[in-house]
């Protein structure tokens, strides 16, 4: 899953000191906690969700066959962060810079200003 990441977002993930762990430097996420049960997949991330990984996570594991799952505590796409799959280097310059903030007492406040959020906001003045 390492090398089917990386392959979609051009961005480096090295496999971490503990038994699958990911990490993801340039965005300072980590994916840990994998667990494989018949056909599930668990893993976990650090809260609140990192838009671009976990779109680009969500992305790999649908190009290798997976399904989003239906249990009410899993991370769900949100239609405004569609367009934060591709690579990263694809991104808009702002997006880039956003997406590399960490998290603020437990939130992600300013990703409410990346372009595919600003841009269905503004829809909805229209």
């Amino acid at each position: 899953m390492a090398a089917a990441l990386q392959g979609c977002t051009g961005l480096a993930v090295e496999c971490g000191p503990e038994e699958g762990e990911m990490r993801l430097p340039s965005l300072r996420e980590i994916l840990f906690g994998w667990e494989v049960r018949g056909h599930l997949l668990r893993v976990c991330g650090f809260t609140p969700a990192h838009p671009y990984l976990w779109e680009n996570l969500d992305g790999a594991m649908q190009e290798a066959g997976g399904l989003l799952g239906a249990d009410p505590i899993i991370w769900r796409p949100d239609p405004r962060d569609a367009v934060l799959r591709r690579p990263w280097r694809a991104l808009p310059r702002a997006d880039r810079w956003l997406l590399r903030r960490a998290s603020i007492a437990g939130g992600r406040p300013l990703d409410r200003f990346l372009s595919g959020r600003r841009a269905a906001r503004n829809a909805l003045q229209l």
